[in-house]
């Protein structure tokens, strides 16, 4: 197995506390358009599929005790109806139906 690059390492660790991806770019020295290549080429997932995945499982692990849209707003979403449809478009639930599962 080929070891990870460590810059990418680094920013997967880092995707929930970077609100930008210049913030996770300037952080391992290279520039928003490099760190996107080289995410892809280390990963073979965009770097913003890999962010919407994060927030979306930030939500999900929120909802078993808070109300959808405080779910959606605290893993970074716009609000409830973009965590909706970012759900229901990925994983092919609504975030109540999940919700309701984990309740």
């Amino acid at each position: 197995p080929v070891p990870i690059d460590p810059r990418v390492s680094a920013v997967l660790d880092t995707l929930p506390d970077a609100e930008r991806v210049q913030e996770l770019a300037g952080a391992v020295g290279l520039s928003p358009s490099r760190l996107r290549a080289l995410v892809r080429d280390v990963t073979g997932v965009p770097l913003v599929r890999l962010r919407m995945w994060r927030r979306l499982r930030m939500s999900v692990a929120d909802l078993a005790d808070s109300p959808i849209a405080t779910a959606a707003v605290d893993a970074g979403f716009a609000d409830q109806p973009h965590l909706t449809r970012t759900a229901t478009r990925l994983i092919g639930h609504t975030p109540a139906d999940i919700a309701a599962t984990l309740r």
